[in-house]
């Protein structure tokens, strides 16, 4: 007989703002700490998905998050680097597009109209999207493509796919076969005057419920050693890290470390035993 018990579902409402419901009968998989949080922050500000509207506060607050990133000042401080208004307002619109892009696709997720913002992909295996769909993903991908190409110097573009190459691969290498089946914290931003206000926390959550939802783990790459503690105090324990920049001879500082994240799947008491906080 089926446990009595309840699970907190995230679902999307007609007006398409998350809320929670009880959903009777079903088994839990997880309950974690963060979860009383979680239910206040939904509660309390305005949390859903990303809008138009949302887009120009969201992209500003991308581009002051990455002046602080490490892999960021990687991929962007070459030594051909051209720091003009007009590469500046390229780099500005790529992220604009890729948030538009999210919008059509229903993919992005905000707090507080975009001063925080998550990329809200599903698993690849159950990213079932239409011909629509792939052709307008072709289509954006063409045009970040373009932009690269006009916005960035050789060197940049050479670091860019060098960085992307070598996560793809480690995940690949990490995770194996069940990568695609789960769901990635992707881009996961908060504008620097509204962070420790719990906005991170409930996107980082809204994701996880999700994948709990759908029987799924979570994984997420983190590029700034400084939200170490913030992505464990959320469940999330380090499998192992990759560097990047080790074999470029045009970085003179040290290598960028990236580690892969993963969501604890044993109980809370036992990610303390073996270390992981």
């Amino acid at each position: 007989m089926a446990q009595n018990t309840k699970l907190l579902d995230v679902i999307v409402d007609e007006k398409q703002h998350l809320r929670l419901s009880l959903a009777e009968n079903v088994e839990v998989r997880r309950m974690r700490h963060s979860e009383y949080l979680y239910v206040c922050i939904v509660s309390l500000f305005n949390f859903g998905r990303m809008f138009p509207g949302d887009v120009k506060t969201a992209t500003k607050a991308v581009t002051e998050a990455e002046i602080d990133d490490p892999l960021m000042i990687y991929m962007h401080d070459t030594p051909d680097a051209r720091d003009t208004r007009f590469n500046r307002w390229i780099n500005r619109f790529r992220y604009a597009l890729g948030m538009h892009q999210w919008v059509l696709r229903n993919m992005g997720l905000v707090v507080d109209n975009g001063h925080a913002l998550v990329c809200n992909q599903p698993a690849p295996e159950a990213d079932k999207r239409s011909k629509f769909d792939q052709l307008l993903d072709k289509l954006f991908r063409l045009a970040d493509k373009a932009l690269v190409a006009v916005g960035q110097t050789k060197q940049q573009r050479r670091r860019l796919a060098e960085a992307h190459a070598t996560l793809d691969r480690f995940v690949e290498e990490m995770l194996g076969a069940d990568a695609p089946k789960m769901r990635a914290v992707n881009s996961l931003v908060t504008a620097e005057a509204f962070r420790r206000r719990g906005y991170g926390g409930a996107l980082v959550d809204a994701i996880t419920h999700m994948a709990d939802a759908e029987g799924r783990s979570t994984y997420l790459l983190s590029s700034n050693p400084i939200n170490t503690e913030f992505y464990n105090a959320h469940g999330f324990f380090s499998l192992a890290e990759v560097l990047i920049g080790e074999n470029d001879p045009t970085w003179e500082k040290p290598p960028i470390s990236i580690p892969l994240v993963r969501l604890c799947v044993v109980p809370f008491k036992d990610c303390l035993l073996i270390g992981v906080f």
